[in-house]
């Protein structure tokens, strides 16, 4: 079970310059950013786990949280798991150590060559679509660190949101809708779930919109339909992302398209029942 022990930003009642704070909390405890698409991700992986780790919503844009922070933990990082006060940072490495300390349910295959695919596309999705929707979510474009950074100007926020719809356009047309169902490289979630559905839920806010009439297009909104409707996902949300603009047009196309479907159900029904 997630505890989240958090305010907007962090907990009043948590001192961050004790370094035995961890143990009053728990065992198993998540520092994350409420505002930040990495947390989002292995928070995400933590509700799919039911896992019972407390949440500890850290602000690092404040130079006193910061520095306390930087005293407790000895890195500037988010987000980071203690376990046990073992200490582990950076979203992919904790992405595959949850998924291995916590077994079930398994987000890698047994195979090894299926483990390879899925690193290699969560590594690209991290690497260039992840800084993507950071600049477009927030406006800036981070600095190495993450902590801070330069305002993009109108023309390069044009550019990046091209680039990464176009990019979610090629990922989602080269699967077939029929070969992976409501899960993407597997008959189960896996990490390539993970990665990409915090991508999806700021689709809003990064002001990007699907087409209307496009086959890949609906592959993406009856999957971001099924997983966003669900409990590990609605339990992985901050506050923050509870609140960003979402694409209420695409439920109405959603139930638009799935409109002659029922209608065809329910017309072989009648027609069943009168013979």
């Amino acid at each position: 079970m997630i505890k989240k022990t958090h305010s907007d930003f962090i907990d009043d009642d948590f001192d961050l310059d004790d370094k035995d704070a961890d143990l009053s909390l728990g065992s198993l405890i998540l520092y994350s950013s409420p505002r930040d698409i990495f947390s989002h991700r292995i928070r995400l992986i933590s509700s799919i786990k039911k896992l019972e780790i407390t949440i500890q919503d850290i602000d690092l844009s404040n130079p006193d949280v910061r520095s306390s922070y930087m005293t407790l933990h000895e890195v500037e990082a988010l987000p980071l798991i203690s376990d046990h006060n073992f200490r582990i940072y950076g979203d992919r490495v904790l992405a595959e150590y949850l998924d291995e300390r916590f077994p079930h349910p398994n987000l890698m295959p047994i195979e090894a060559s299926k483990r390879a695919i899925i690193r290699l596309f969560c590594s690209a999705i991290e690497d260039s679509w992840y800084h993507s929707a950071v600049v477009l979510e927030h406006d800036i474009i981070p600095n190495k660190n993450r902590i801070g950074g330069k305002k993009p100007t109108a023309a390069e926020k044009n550019r990046i949101r091209k680039e990464l719809i176009e990019e979610i356009k090629i990922f989602f047309h080269s699967f077939k809708a029929e070969n992976y169902g409501k899960f993407l490289m597997n008959d189960e979630l896996n990490l390539v779930d993970c990665s990409i559905l915090p991508i999806l839920w700021r689709l809003g806010a990064c002001g990007i919109e699907l087409p209307d009439n496009a086959s890949w297009a609906n592959t993406i909104r009856r999957y971001m339909k099924h997983h966003f409707e669900q409990e590990y996902f609605l339990n992985s949300l901050s506050r923050y992302e509870r609140d960003l603009p979402q694409l209420e047009a695409d439920k109405e196309i959603i139930e638009e398209e799935e409109a002659p479907k029922k209608r065809k159900k329910a017309t072989k029904k009648t027609a069943e029942k009168d013979s």
